[in-house]
Parts: C-alpha cells; sequence; structure tokens
C-alpha cells in the first residue's frame, strides 16, 4: 500500500507525500521480491522525473533494467528500454537513447497486437528525431497510428505535445494550436482520474 500511496502522490505532485511513502519502501528494499524491487526503483525514477531530476532519475532507471532483465520477460524489458531511452531523452542524449529506442522496438514493433506502449515508443522516436532535426522522421513516428480509445491518456497526451511541439518547429503555429486545445482536454481528465484515485484510497 505505501508504494501506491508514493505513487498517487506522485501523481499529484505532491512531492513531500510521495517522498515520504516511497521512502518506506526503500527502507525494506533488501527484504522485497525482486519484482518489488524493479517497482519500486520505476516509482522513484518517476518522481525524480516529475522534478525534472533526470541525472537521478537515470540512476534509478538503470538499476530497474538490470533488475528486469532477469525476469526474462520481453515485453517487461522492452518497457524498461523505453524508459530509459525517454530519460536520455529528457538529457538531450539522443545517441544514448537510440542505443535503447532500438533495443525496445526489437520487440514492441515486431508484435501482432499494436499496444499502448508501442504507439508511447513510436512518440519517443519522435522526440529523437526532432533532437536530431530531422522533422521528417519525426513527423512519421508519429503519423503512423491514428488514437486509439485502448490507448492510455498519459501516451496520447504526450503524441499530441509532440505534435504541437513539431508544428511549431515548422511554424506552423495555427496548427500548433489546434494540438494544445487538443492536449487539454486530455490533461483535464487525467488530472480528474488521478483525483478520482486519490479520493479513493481508503
Amino acid at each position: 500500500i505505501y508504494g501506491d500511496l508514493g505513487k498517487i502522490y506522485t501523481s499529484l505532485e505532491n512531492f513531500p507525500l510521495a517522498d515520504y511513502y516511497l521512502s518506506i519502501m526503500e527502507a525494506d528494499f533488501d527484504k522485497i521480491v525482486p519484482i518489488n524491487r524493479f517497482l519500486t526503483l520505476s516509482d522513484r525514477a518517476h518522481y525524480y522525473e516529475l522534478k525534472e531530476e533526470y541525472e537521478k532519475a537515470l540512476v534509478q532507471r538503470k538499476k530497474a533494467y538490470d533488475i528486469v532483465q532477469s525476469f526474462e520477460n520481453l515485453e517487461s524489458n522492452a518497457e524498461a528500454e523505453a524508459s530509459l531511452a525517454k530519460v536520455y531523452l529528457h538529457l538531450n542524449q539522443p545517441d544514448s537513447a537510440k542505443v535503447y529506442l532500438d533495443k525496445s522496438a526489437m520487440y514492441l514493433f515486431q508484435t501482432e497486437d499494436f499496444s499502448s506502449e508501442t504507439y508511447y515508443l513510436e512518440g519517443l522516436f519522435a522526440v529523437y528525431y526532432m533532437q536530431k532535426k530531422n522533422l521528417e522522421q519525426a513527423e512519421y513516428f508519429l503519423s503512423k497510428r491514428p488514437i486509439s480509445r485502448t490507448f492510455y491518456p498519459s501516451h496520447i497526451l504526450s503524441h499530441l505535445t509532440l505534435r504541437e511541439e513539431l508544428n511549431v518547429k515548422r511554424n506552423n503555429y495555427q496548427k500548433a494550436y489546434e494540438y494544445t486545445k487538443k492536449s487539454g482536454i486530455y490533461k483535464d481528465s487525467i488530472a480528474s482520474a488521478t483525483v478520482q484515485n486519490n479520493i479513493a484510497e481508503p
């Protein structure tokens, strides 16, 4: 339950309470099973990412990746690799990010069932190409799939935000504004769901 509370308060950006509950989980780190170690490291990484402390987040993501490789679960490995790539992109280290993007893609881009995680990975590739100033390739990855109701709202929001950024880079401000408005809808939806989850906690 402490991990869940830490995750909820992190998503609410109530960092003092998030830190309090995450620290309780971390205090028993050596006593918990590997999957919970992985989740604890991932939750702390997310905490640092929201605080924009990306160097600290990278340390946690690397530790989580070391653990998840022992699970021999290709999907979990691919998701951990995408998370690592995301942090490297935040640090403006696209070449390091590309290593993990390609590793993640080896699984997620080969699966028959198109998932929200795959959609999210395409967005990360778009970020990579924007950092490399290849806007055509960025457009390609952002245009591959239509939005689906099965995708996580946070993944859709990420795509819309990237669409906005891409159009700003192309000086197409009217189109960028359209994506700004669409992003606002998803931001409100995510915020509402987070608050409801928090209220539902006993």
